[in-house]
């Protein structure tokens, strides 16, 4: 019997989506296997950079935003599940 991530009806926030951290994340959820739809969210200051596509069970939707913005952030984490910051190891004094 095959064995599933169980990830179920996510809607996951991925910030620096067009960064080396943040495509590799969506790269591996991407990859893997789910029984229920999930939606990621990628963050990204360029949304015509980074086109939204579908694979498996997993669609990727582009969303405009800069992790230092903090009402483009309110905007992007509206009915999210997760939220996986990749670039918040890059970023000082984020929260001060």
């Amino acid at each position: 019997m095959e064995s599933r991530k169980r990830i179920n009806g996510l809607i996951i926030l991925i910030t620096g989506a067009t960064g080396f951290l943040g495509s590799r994340l969506i790269e591996c959820l991407v990859n893997g296997e789910y029984e229920d739809d999930i939606i990621i969210r990628a963050l990204c200051r360029t949304p015509n950079k980074f086109k939204g596509f579908s694979q498996n069970k997993v669609k990727v939707e582009p969303v405009k935003g800069d992790i230092m913005d903090k009402d483009s952030i309110k905007s992007a984490i509206k009915d999210v599940d997760l939220v996986m910051l990749p670039t918040l190891s890059f970023i000082n004094n984020l929260f001060v």
